[in-house]
């Protein structure tokens, strides 16, 4: 039984899928093997908190996600193998990752508080090498983890803007991967996207 998950993804060879488990207000993060139907659990109860934003490696060998440690670091990005071992610091400051369909670059979600912006960054798939791709500022944000498009042309995103309150406030963002150029897929508002 997958308990208290929601949307949780499966490896892109479709034979693992990662989810949270919420128990006594504690967060843990298993792993199920679908053939078997057996759970391996890679996070323990209360080692971290607010785990979301869940991925696997283009390759499935890991499992990304955004957390923070009890009393540490907010808006981190974790790894731990689909296989078990221990969670790793992958990136400070990041949310929502995303792989480009050649698994070669990342893309993710980085907010400066102080200067009101929410940026996507893109960065080779080791973390190395990081760029400010585009900046949402004041009323507006990006809301959701960045989806390739499978040349890697083009990156779809969230974006809310809080001043189309109280009606629906998001719209779907495309973003060029070449100048970091915004463009609004249709016209279309939501009131939520996931």
């Amino acid at each position: 039984q997958i308990a208290n998950s929601s949307h949780p993804p499966l490896s892109p060879d479709g034979k693992f899928l990662v989810y949270k488990r919420v128990e006594n207000e504690k967060e843990s993060l298993w792993i199920r093997q679908i053939q078997t139907n057996s759970n391996v659990q890679v996070v323990q109860a209360g080692e971290l908190d607010s785990i979301g934003g869940l991925a696997f490696a283009p390759d499935g060998s890991f499992v990304y996600f955004n957390a923070e440690s009890p009393g540490g670091d907010v808006n981190t990005i974790f790894k731990v193998p689909t296989l078990g071992g221990s969670p790793t610091k992958f990136l400070s400051n990041g949310i929502g990752i995303g792989f480009s369909s050649d698994g070669r670059q990342i893309a993710f979600i980085r907010y400066d508080i102080a200067a009101t912006e929410v940026s996507i960054i893109l960065a080779n798939a080791d973390g190395t090498n990081e760029r400010k791709l585009a900046t949402q500022r004041g009323k507006r944000f990006t809301s959701t983890r960045a989806a390739w498009s499978p040349d890697g042309k083009t990156i779809a995103v969230g974006i809310g803007d809080d001043d189309l309150l109280p009606g629906p406030q998001y719209l779907i963002g495309l973003i060029s991967t070449a100048d970091g150029s915004v463009s609004e897929l249709g016209s279309r508002k939501w009131a939520n996207l996931t």
